[in-house]
């Protein structure tokens, strides 16, 4: 094979340095470039070195010393509290009794749920009755109270109704015809 080469160098008349360079040629310039790549790549490793370590010796400047905060505003004193009056015999009375009811019922309640849990069919029919009851005596109950504390307001509304109490109303209603209208209040 060699000397198929060397046979066909002598006849075209082309030097044998030539002809290797140009086989050769592809392999070098792989050559060439790699290394350019790597010395480049190395300068770009030294050049960043560098400025690292200027970077890292400089001296940072010294931040002025923060101030001390102040310390937090005391809490004001709270002022007293208020002596509430002393509820009437009459209410303390009545609220006495509710809770003693409250009790009573909830108590009540209670045991009818135990026997819900311990009762046959026949008895949780009885059982459920009788909680129905109760809550149909409760919801009349409320209603006479609603009832009562409705008739004590309308009481108390006429009591409060007098004749200087109907003048201020009076002249207040005079007093919204006289502010002026504004627009876009339709």
């Amino acid at each position: 094979m060699l000397y198929n080469k060397l046979r066909k160098l002598a006849t075209t008349g082309t030097s044998i340095a030539k002809q290797t360079s140009m086989k050769l040629s592809g392999n070098t310039r792989n050559r060439q470039t790699k290394m350019k790549i790597k010395s480049l790549l190395i300068a770009g490793i030294v050049g960043f070195s560098f400025t690292t370590m200027n970077l890292m010796a400089a001296e940072k400047p010294e931040r002025p010393d923060k101030p001390d905060r102040p310390a937090p505003p005391k809490k004001p004193e709270r002022p007293e509290k208020p002596d509430r009056p002393e509820l009437p015999d009459r209410l303390k009375a009545t609220l006495e009794r509710i809770k003693e009811q409250r009790e009573k019922f909830l108590e009540k309640q209670k045991e009818i749920k135990q026997q819900l849990k311990d009762s046959t069919e026949e008895e949780r029919g009885k059982i459920r009755e009788e909680l129905k009851e109760n809550r149909d005596k409760w919801l009349e109950h409320q209603r006479e109270v609603r009832d009562r504390v409705q008739d004590l307001i309308a009481k108390v509304k006429e009591r409060i109704r007098d004749k200087a109490l109907d003048k201020v109303i009076d002249e207040a209603k005079d007093k919204k015809d006289e502010i002026r209208e504004r627009p876009g209040n339709d």
